[in-house]
């Protein structure tokens, strides 16, 4: 296995190899220095305590977005809520690919049933489609990715509400946001003000990318039932949640408005990074809402080889999507960093595709 291939496999932990991230999608602009420094004067006694149990800093955080406590779950990272929430509550999954894998993972290996439905990237996401798919499959469950990761692309808000409409009578729609924030408008896409209308809807959301924390490792589920809530809450560990995590929760109201400045600072990051791609003659970007961009590499390359020469350049690590669900070996997916970052990337990237 290459040196390239060997980090990739860890996902994560690199904070002892010297190279440039531009595989994981987080915000680079949050936490302010000023709470950063607040966390590290407390970092020896946050240590050395135990955090509170999971319905405390649950409800802290559904205090901070004006949730009722009992709709709310807090866990540690989203990837902990989808593995609870499938084992719970699907029994078949139905789609749209290219998607965030660890839905498809995890429903396989807990032995459910996966429906796809292919979602070309680029084009615009056919909710009627989609609809009579999960129809047609008898699914009990439908999942939407709002932006979709990987392509960037945006089920827009009247989309989502026709397919939570038609789809009223299934089990469970589960809707992932976890990259809204870093949209244009988030406050008029997001469906989270319609909870109490659909009893069948869980929305998730991973804390981790949008507060820059994938060390703290948060994320949660809401719904209006709160049966579910409870069950997944009984799921989940007593003490998931680390006293570090738990500490940044308590603070966060402090810098709501460095919060609000920083998801600004992502977007014009990602302008940034995916206008730079468009300029390169060797590469076709699509049109991302998100803070990272699919990318398609002519007949002639392949992702595996373009991530090997861009590690052999300057040690940045890309996601190679060649095992992606819907996608093959012609595509890439680059994270938006800083702008400073982004920059040195597109010049980078000139080298090899431009």
């Amino acid at each position: 296995m290459s040196d390239r291939l060997t980090v990739s496999s860890i996902y994560g932990g690199y904070w002892n190899e010297n190279l440039k991230d531009f595989r994981f999608m987080t915000n680079p602009y949050f936490p302010p220095n000023a709470f950063m420094n607040s966390l590290t004067t407390r970092v020896a006694e946050l240590v050395k305590s135990y955090p509170s149990t999971n319905w405390y800093i649950s409800e802290l955080y559904a205090g901070l977005i004006n949730l009722d406590k009992d709709r709310l779950v807090l866990a540690n990272g989203a990837s902990e809520l989808i593995a609870a929430i499938i084992d719970l509550y699907v029994d078949h999954l139905c789609v749209p690919i290219p998607t965030f894998d660890e839905y498809i993972n995890r429903a396989r290996d807990l032995g459910k049933k996966v429906t796809t439905v292919s979602w070309s990237p680029g084009s615009e996401f056919d909710e009627i489609a989609f609809i009579r798919t999960v129809r047609d499959s008898q699914a009990n469950a439908a999942l939407l990715i709002r932006p979709n990761n990987p392509t960037g692309s945006l089920i827009t808000r009247k989309q989502t509400i026709a397919v939570m409409d038609a789809l009223r009578d299934i089990d469970l729609i589960i809707i992932d946001e976890s990259f809204l924030e870093f949209c244009s408008n988030p406050e008029e896409e997001t469906v989270s003000d319609l909870m109490g209308d659909y009893p069948n809807l869980i929305i998730l959301k991973s804390l981790s990318k949008i507060y820059g924390i994938p060390g703290l490792r948060l994320g949660y589920v809401s719904s209006n039932n709160t049966d579910w809530i409870a069950a997944i809450r009984q799921h989940l560990p007593l003490w998931g949640i680390n006293a570090l995590a738990q500490y940044f929760v308590e603070e966060l109201p402090k810098y709501a408005e460095e919060f609000q400045d920083a998801c600004v600072s992502v977007r014009q990051a990602s302008t940034i990074l995916s206008e730079g791609l468009a300029t390169l003659q060797g590469l076709f970007t699509y049109q991302t809402m998100a803070n990272f961009v699919l990318c398609k590499l002519p007949p002639e390359r392949s992702s595996a080889s373009l991530a090997d020469e861009l590690w052999s350049i300057d040690r940045i690590l890309i996601n190679d999507c060649s095992n992606k669900a819907g996608l093959n070996q012609s595509f890439i997916r680059l994270a938006s960093r800083t702008s400073q970052d982004n920059t040195m990337l597109v010049d980078v990237m000139k080298q090899v595709v431009g």
